[in-house]
């Protein structure tokens, strides 16, 4: 690719004035600048004096689009490879290189070479001629001060500018600054800032001076703005000015009756969620995700992906502080509690079983396993508004605290000392169940003491289980009473006195039917044998007496206890021998009375026989 300089022109830009000087002198002064251009095949080369700072070189097309922006230059020479800012080649056509830079006497001046690239590939020519020294254009007149920028105030005149000043490198502005155009509705004006760093443009706003000054930034609408947008200060996530028809961005917008910070989009962009962090910014990992506003309309914390649904997600643990000493709280339902449906639970993907909710509802609160829907479950424990605590049931009724265990064991207690302790006016403790109080204590098993009532009740439901059971493996007492002692449908022990299934109590005639005389006597209790003996789990304990079931049971079988498991020991009722044994007492008082009667006529016939005669032996 060749290039050729066709022309050079250099301008002095009276910027900055001397104290009576004028521009005329100053472009006298132009022609001992320092500062050659030449032109080679692939590239343009700038020798740059050493008595010059602050050189840029630009590079602009013929209508005035900038492609190279060099910025301010260290070293003295520079080559421009007919490339634009992004390294790309540039194509073939006419360019100005603009060389701007500041002379000793600290006048900034601009030369404005016109470079033809052409894409022939023939040896790169420079002009016959050599470029020519500076020159001033024109003569222009006016008086300055030092430290002031000029203004045109006339064809060929300047004076200084009123709101522009330069010091140390520095431009200062007084008063306002408009961007825009002079006619219609206005621009959007595009500020553009190299850096020295890297893919990175800095923009500063620092105060020119004081210790310790504040710095505000602000956007005020004009008037009361637009509807529901009256100011908005934006960031964009994409080039907005290359594809405009693909915005994406986050935005502070004041809407009159409130402030929004949030995200948005025009034409193919796309709505990003906005993350809060604190330290973030520092590497892009500390404290990720600490605050999310997911675009499903959810919050995350600790997450960047809240479940649609749920308004607020929490990754990690969760700690309410009382504040103000009323205590800390979560509100679900309506505002006073009196209706509504909320609970805690874990993720939905969690196995039903395994699942424990807290719930509230209609006024109670329940915590319950395994819930698949908004119906309350009977596993679970209830509070309601009473203060009665249910386990088992949603209605608590029974006490303070009432426990339904189905067909299980309703309230078990295990204790080094007491297993379950009740104290009340009425029942102490009361049990419904297989099990409907179950203890087990080192000291007491089940404890119940009412000052107006019962102690201790247990109802059963099901043959072969307990009310009340007491077990007691280290050869003591299963249960005490101290006082009387009911078990409804077995046992009532009355002032010492025992009644039970095998101990009747009751004998009234009109409880009876079928009533027929016995048919068991003294042949019977003649046949069974009365034995002592000792428990072979006890060979040394104390001689027993009594009778052997199974010989019982070939005499008087119904005598005989036998449970529904045949390997468990036989029992004999020993109080229904009583029946047997009256009997057998009215059968041997009949023959005793008999033998009675025969005596006694044995004793009235011997009386009548006359004294001393011997009676005749019979043939």
């Amino acid at each position: 690719m060749t290039i050729f300089i066709r022309a050079a022109l250099t301008i002095a830009l009276a910027l900055i004035l001397a104290p009576r000087g004028n521009a005329q002198e100053g472009a006298r002064r132009l022609a001992g600048d320092a500062v050659r251009v030449t032109a080679a095949r692939d590239k343009v080369h700038v020798a740059i004096g050493s008595d010059l700072f602050e050189t840029r070189i630009e590079v602009a097309t013929a209508d005035g689009e900038i492609v190279f922006e060099s910025g301010i230059l260290s070293a003295r020479s520079f080559d421009w490879e007919m490339r634009n800012s992004l390294g790309e080649q540039v194509a073939a056509g006419d360019y100005v290189l603009t060389i701007t830079y500041r002379t000793p006497a600290g006048k900034l001046m601009r030369r404005a070479e016109q470079v033809s690239v052409q894409g022939d590939g023939a040896t790169a020519q420079e002009s016959a001629a050599p470029p020519p020294e500076p020159s001033a254009v024109g003569t222009i007149t006016g008086e300055g001060t030092a430290g002031k920028i000029a203004k045109f105030n006339g064809p060929n005149s300047i004076t200084d500018s009123t709101v522009l000043t330069e010091s140390a490198g520095k431009i200062r502005l007084v008063g306002a600054l408009e961007i825009g155009a002079t006619a219609g509705s206005g621009v959007s004006p595009t500020i553009v800032n190299p850096n020295n760093i890297p893919n990175f443009a800095l923009v500063r706003f620092y105060p020119a001076t004081g210790a310790n000054v504040n710095t505000s930034f602000t956007v005020v609408p004009r008037g009361t703005g637009q509807p529901n947008n009256r100011a908005q200060f934006s960031i964009t996530n994409t080039d907005a000015i290359a594809d405009p028809s693909n915005v994406e961005f986050a935005a502070l917008r004041a809407r009159g009756a409130d402030f929004v910070f949030g995200t948005g989009k025009s034409g193919t962009g796309t709505i990003r969620p906005l993350m809060f962090s604190a330290g973030y910014m520092t590497d892009n990992v500390t404290n990720a995700n600490q605050l999310v506003l997911a675009t499903n309309g959810g919050v995350g914390i600790g997450t960047a992906t809240p479940d649609a649904g749920i308004k607020l997600e929490i990754n990690g643990n969760m700690r309410i502080t009382p504040s103000g000493g009323n205590g800390g709280y979560m509100q679900f339902g309506t505002p006073n509690g009196e209706t509504g449906f909320g609970w805690i639970k874990p993720a939905e993907g969690a196995v039903v079983a395994s699942r424990a909710d807290i719930r509230f509802n209609g006024g109670r609160l329940m915590l319950a396993v395994g819930l698949t829907s908004n119906v309350p479950s009977n596993s679970g424990i209830v509070l309601d508004t009473f203060g009665r605590v249910g386990i088992g049931t949603e209605t608590p009724t029974n006490g303070k605290l009432h426990a339904d265990g189905g067909i299980g064991t309703a309230v078990y207690g295990r204790g080094d000392d007491i297993g379950v302790y009740g104290q009340g006016p009425g029942r102490g403790v009361k049990g419904e169940g297989d099990y409907g109080v179950y203890g087990d204590g080192v000291t007491i098993g089940v404890y119940g003491k009412s000052t107006g009532g019962t102690g201790v009740a247990g109802e059963s439901g099901s043959i072969g289980a307990a009310g009340i059971y007491g077990g007691n493996t280290a050869g003591g007492l299963a249960g005490f009473f101290a006082g009387n002692v009911d078990v409804e449908g077995t046992v009532t022990v009355i002032n010492g006195n025992v009644c039970a299934d095998n101990i009747p109590c009751a004998s009234d005639a009109r409880l009876k039917q079928n009533v027929t005389n016995l048919n068991y006597g003294l042949n019977h209790l003649m046949r069974l044998r009365p034995v002592s003996w000792r428990w072979k789990n006890e060979p040394e304990g104390k001689p027993q007496m009594g009778l052997v079931a199974q010989e019982v049971e070939r005499v008087l079988p119904e005598l005989v206890m036998r449970e529904a498991d045949a390997a468990k020991p036989l029992g004999l009722n020993y109080m229904a021998l009583l029946p047997v044994a009256v009997k057998a007492i009215q059968e041997q008082q009949e023959l005793i009375e008999q033998l009675q009667a025969r005596v006694a006529l044995l004793e009235r016939a011997a009386k009548k026989r006359p004294q001393g005669r011997r009676p005749r032996p019979r043939r």
